[in-house]
């Protein structure tokens, strides 16, 4: 995989360079570049630090650790070092949208629709972590609580959202989110959808799942269970289902020496 990335950046590195003057005339592009600005130009900025530091852990970078919009636009000035390769990254977004949007218009042509999936969260050192951390929690972990199939929960290691961050400026973030794949998709499945509601959040020092919690977490009260005509019982609803009985029956099927190790 790594020797196939590797030889497609080749080539597309020497017809970049092969076509360079012709690629900075073409007027689609030149659009391209204009329509998707607010995005395109911190990515292809982030690619050429990724590159360069050879990590996409912005927090150890030498230069541009945190993002500041008007240092990073520098990236797409014609005097700057890292030009050619900022637009590099611009125009392989651009081949990319051109023909993902050729299959949809040849699809939708056959009577067929397309759907998309979106996942609910970034990676921990992607370029929207860098470009805006404050709609992120970046001190915590998204995951999954224990269950039958994990008895110690998940740990997903992405961060989580920062809601009160994201209604402030009315979801700017997620619509943007959207309207970019509405381009290429008829409906969207959101994976984990419930990541909207709620989601299993730890600290960033967790290793596993178990120390974690929901959030965001509605409370609920009795009075709830009266009026959906619910019988409460606290100590099923409250306590941990675990009792004498319980125990026996799991750790007395572990034997050492032929002795149960809990009891005897």
């Amino acid at each position: 995989m790594k020797k196939m990335i590797e030889g497609k950046w080749k080539y597309l590195k020497a017809v970049f360079s092969a076509e360079k003057d012709k690629i900075y005339k073409d007027r689609n592009f030149k659009k391209f570049i204009k329509d998707n600005e607010y995005w395109l130009v911190p990515y292809s900025a982030f690619c050429v630090l990724r590159d360069k530091y050879k990590t996409p852990n912005f927090n150890e970078w030498k230069t541009h650790k945190k993002y500041i919009a008007g240092k990073i636009a520098q990236f797409f000035t014609t005097k700057n070092k890292d030009y050619d390769l900022s637009m590099l990254h611009a125009w392989v977004q651009y081949q990319l949208h051109v023909q993902l949007k050729d299959a949809v218009d040849y699809t939708h042509s056959l009577g067929v629709s397309l759907k998309g999936d979106l996942p609910i969260g970034i990676y921990r050192y992607s370029v929207e972590a860098w470009t805006e951390p404050e709609l992120f929690g970046m001190d915590f972990q998204a995951g999954a609580p224990p269950d039958q199939f994990t008895e110690l929960g998940q740990n997903w290691e992405f961060p989580t959202y920062n809601w009160e961050a994201m209604k402030a400026d009315d979801y700017r973030w997620w619509k943007n989110r959207f309207k970019a794949l509405e381009q290429y998709f008829d409906a969207m499945r959101i994976d984990h959808i419930l990541g909207f509601f709620r989601i299993w959040r730890m600290p960033i020092s967790a290793v596993q799942g178990i120390l974690g919690y929901f959030y965001p977490a509605v409370p609920i009260v009795s009075d709830e269970f009266k009026a959906w005509q619910i019988p409460f019982e606290f100590d099923r609803y409250c306590k941990p289902f675990i009792n004498n009985e319980i125990l026996w029956e799991i750790l007395c099927r572990r034997q050492w020496k032929g002795s149960c190790i809990y009891g005897s």
